[in-house]
C-alpha cells in the first residue's frame, strides 16, 4: 500500500429478499473512504419519475410489450479510476499487513453507482441505442430512419424494456454478448415498487403502490387504527406553524417518527399520488419544529393514505382525431398562504393524452406583493416544467399538438402575461418570458 493511505473498511451484510431468497454480500463502509484520494466523481442519474409516466402512457397508448431485466451482480462490473485500498475480510489467509487492492468497483464504495451507470450507458450506445439528451437513463433504438423500436429507460441496475416483443428478443441476444449477466423477469408489473396493471383492449390502466403503503401501515398502523376515517389528507384550510419555543416541540421521538412519516409519505407523491402532495408539503415545513398540532397532521394524512390504499393512478389516455399527442398544464397559487413567512404557494399539474404525468406543489422563493403576482409566479413554474416533457416526446418520436394550453384563473395574470408592460407594482418582475394568449382563461 502506498505510504499515507488508509485502507477503506468493510462488513458482511444479510438480508432477505421480497421474492423470500436469502442473500448475503461483502461491501465496503463508504463512509471510511477519503474525498479527492479514494473518489473523486459519484454521481449517477436514475430515470427520472415524470419520464416513467410517459413512458407507461406509451405502452399502453401503443399497445407495446414490456420485459424487466436486472443486471446481476452489478456494481463490480465498473472499472475503478482510483487506487482504493480494502481491509482483508475474515476468514481470508493473509501474510503479515497485507491489503487488498480494488481493482473493479464493489458494493459500499461510494462511487460504485456512477461508475456502473457509465459503463453499462456505454454498453447501451454500442448496440445502437441513443440517450435522451433530457433524461440521461433513457435510452431509445430506431428501426429504420425514424421508426421506433425499443425503449430503456434503467434505475441503477432494474432496467425495463418497451417495444414489440420480437424486437425486444433481439436486443436481450445481443445484450447477452456484453459482458453483464442479467435476470429476466417477463411479469413487468412490478417496477421501482410500483403494481402496474394494463388492459389493451380497453385502453386503460392503474399504478399503485401496495409495497410502501405497508411500510407506513407497519409504521404507524397501530397508532392510527382507532382514529375516525378521513375524507381529506389534511385540515382544510389549516395551515402548520413552525414552534417558537422549545417547550412547545415534541418529544425527540417523535421527532424521529413525524421525520420518518413524512418521508414515507413522499414516495406515493413521487410516482402516482398528487392528491395529498400539498398536505405533505405542509407538513415538511416543520420537519425541524414539529408541534403536537403537526403530529396529529401527519396521522391525519396517514390515516387517510391507509383508508385509501386501493386507489392509483388512472391512466385512460385519449389522443384528438387529429393524431397528435395532446399536453395540457394547469397552474394555481395561494397568495401568502405561508404564515411562517408570508410567502405564496404555487402549484401545476401536466396531463399527457388526459392522464396526469407531473405534479407540484412548492412555496415559492419570493414574497408575492398580490394574488396575480403569485399566480404569474406559478403559472411560469409551470411552463418552465412544459418543455422537459416536450423533450421527451420528441425524442421519442411522437408529435406534439402546439401550442400547449396553459391554464389558469387569474385576470390579472393573464393580463401581465399579455401585455409586456409595467407599473410600480409590477416593474420587478420579469414579464416577458415568451407566453402568449390564446383566450381569457388560459395561455399557451
Amino acid at each position: 500500500m502506498e505510504p499515507g493511505r488508509r485502507c477503506v473498511k468493510h462488513k458482511l451484510v444479510m438480508d432477505i429478499k421480497r421474492a423470500g431468497r436469502f442473500g448475503a454480500r461483502l461491501v465496503a463502509c463508504g463512509y471510511s473512504q477519503t474525498p479527492g484520494v479514494d473518489f473523486t466523481e459519484v454521481y449517477s442519474p436514475v430515470i427520472n419519475d415524470i419520464s416513467f409516466r410517459i413512458a407507461m402512457v406509451m405502452k399502453l397508448q401503443m399497445n407495446l410489450d414490456a420485459v424487466i431485466f436486472d443486471v446481476e451482480t452489478a456494481f463490480p462490473h465498473g472499472d475503478s479510476k482510483e487506487k482504493t485500498y480494502m481491509d482483508c475480510p475474515d476468514g481470508m489467509v493473509t501474510f503479515g499487513n497485507e491489503c487488498l487492492l480494488l481493482k473493479q468497483t464493489i458494493y459500499g464504495l461510494v462511487q460504485s453507482a456512477a461508475r456502473h451507470n457509465h459503463k453499462f450507458s456505454a454498453v447501451l450506445m454500442g448496440l445502437g441505442f441513443k440517450r435522451c439528451p433530457s433524461d440521461p437513463c433513457f435510452f431509445r433504438r430506431s428501426s429504420g430512419e425514424k421508426i421506433l423500436a425499443l425503449i430503456i429507460f434503467c434505475y441503477v441496475d432494474d432496467n425495463l424494456v418497451i417495444g414489440k416483443r420480437q424486437e425486444i428478443d433481439k436486443f436481450l441476444e445481443e445484450f447477452k454478448k456484453s459482458k453483464f449477466k442479467h435476470t429476466l423477469e417477463e411479469d413487468s408489473n412490478d417496477y421501482l415498487s410500483c403494481n402496474i396493471q394494463m388492459d389493451p383492449e380497453t385502453v386503460t390502466g392503474w399504478i399503485g403502490q401496495p409495497h410502501m403503503v405497508k411500510k407506513i401501515e407497519k409504521t404507524f398502523g397501530k397508532e392510527v387504527a382507532n382514529m375516525q376515517n378521513c375524507t381529506t389528507p389534511g385540515t382544510p384550510g389549516f395551515k402548520l406553524l413552525k414552534a417558537s419555543e422549545e417547550l412547545e416541540m415534541i418529544d425527540d421521538d417523535l421527532k424521529s417518527r413525524f421525520r420518518t412519516g413524512v418521508g414515507q409519505l413522499m414516495f406515493p407523491i413521487k410516482h402516482l399520488r398528487p392528491n395529498f402532495m400539498s398536505a405533505v408539503r405542509e407538513l415538511s415545513k416543520v420537519l425541524g419544529k414539529a408541534t403536537e398540532a403537526g403530529y396529529k397532521e401527519l396521522l391525519c394524512c396517514v390515516k387517510f393514505v391507509l383508508g385509501t390504499k386501493l386507489k392509483g393512478l388512472k391512466m385512460n389516455p385519449k389522443m384528438g382525431p387529429d393524431g397528435l399527442w395532446t399536453l395540457e398544464v394547469y397552474s394555481d397559487s395561494d397568495w401568502a398562504g405561508d404564515p411562517n413567512d408570508q410567502k405564496s404557494v404555487g402549484c401545476h399539474i401536466i396531463f399527457l393524452n388526459g392522464v396526469p404525468i407531473a405534479w407540484t406543489s412548492r412555496s415559492q422563493k419570493v414574497a408575492s406583493l398580490s394574488s396575480s403576482e403569485a399566480e404569474f409566479y406559478a403559472c411560469a413554474e409551470a411552463v418552465r416544467e412544459a418543455p422537459f416533457v416536450a423533450q421527451i416526446l420528441l425524442f421519442l418520436g411522437i408529435p406534439v399538438k402546439t401550442p400547449v394550453n396553459v391554464w389558469i384563473d387569474n385576470v390579472g395574470a393573464i393580463f401581465m402575461i399579455e401585455h409586456r408592460t409595467s407599473s410600480s407594482r409590477t416593474r420587478h418582475m420579469d414579464a416577458g418570458g415568451g407566453v402568449s394568449h390564446s383566450s381569457k382563461k388560459r395561455t399557451s
